[in-house]
């Protein structure tokens, strides 16, 4: 064996050792929980823009980032995540009860897990638009899962064992009533932003 084969040996055993530690210490979240109760920089867009009484068919792309997060996955001390999705429904003012779609989470662990990916199947019946009142001022709301509506699907990590069934997600709108009916009776809603809310796979 060659002298620059004999140095190479060890560095090829120290890298094999740190692969191994990584591997190890990856995290099963598959039948876990997890929820998250602060949205940051949150947008829906729908396209074409919403209108009352609107009949053609849209697509919201909904993106935003998480914070505050908890877990009852084994070993986790630290986790966030962001998500990205498309629900389709038509662009009408007050057509996200009929809203179905997809929406990916993808998450950052310490330790890491296996999986860092979470998709959401919205349903039929899944999501359930309301109003949240904050002393007289009334804000959009919208909710998923059961409750209040159709179960969601969950695939991947956090399912709770059982597909994501009694997952569920509320998003209250930064604008309120008032702001709202103007934009659907104007020129019509290009973007929603979340205020505050919850979420949680299980």
């Amino acid at each position: 064996m060659t002298k620059l084969a004999l140095r190479a040996a060890p560095c090829l055993a120290a890298l094999c050792i740190a692969t191994t530690a990584i591997a190890a210490g990856d995290i099963d979240a598959s039948n876990s929980t997890v929820t998250c109760s602060t949205f940051l920089k949150t947008v829906f867009k729908p396209k074409p823009t919403l209108i009352v009484g609107g009949t053609q068919p849209a697509t919201v792309s909904i993106k935003g980032k998480l914070g505050t997060c908890t877990t009852n996955a084994p070993g986790v001390t630290s986790i966030t995540g962001s998500f990205k999705g498309t629900l389709t429904m038509l662009n009408d003012c007050s057509g996200f009860g009929a809203a179905t779609g997809t929406i990916t989470f993808k998450w950052k662990a310490s330790p890491a897990l296996i999986d860092s990916v979470s998709t959401v199947t919205v349903n039929a019946g899944s999501a359930v638009p309301n109003l949240f009142m904050l002393g007289s001022a009334a804000y959009g709301q919208l909710q998923l899962g059961n409750p209040p509506g159709a179960a969601v699907s969950v695939s991947g990590s956090f399912t709770g064992g059982d597909g994501g069934a009694t997952s569920a997600g509320n998003f209250i709108f930064s604008q309120d009533q008032n702001t709202f009916i103007a934009l659907c009776g104007g020129t019509g809603i290009k973007e929603l932003n979340i205020g505050v809310g919850t979420i949680t796979l299980q």
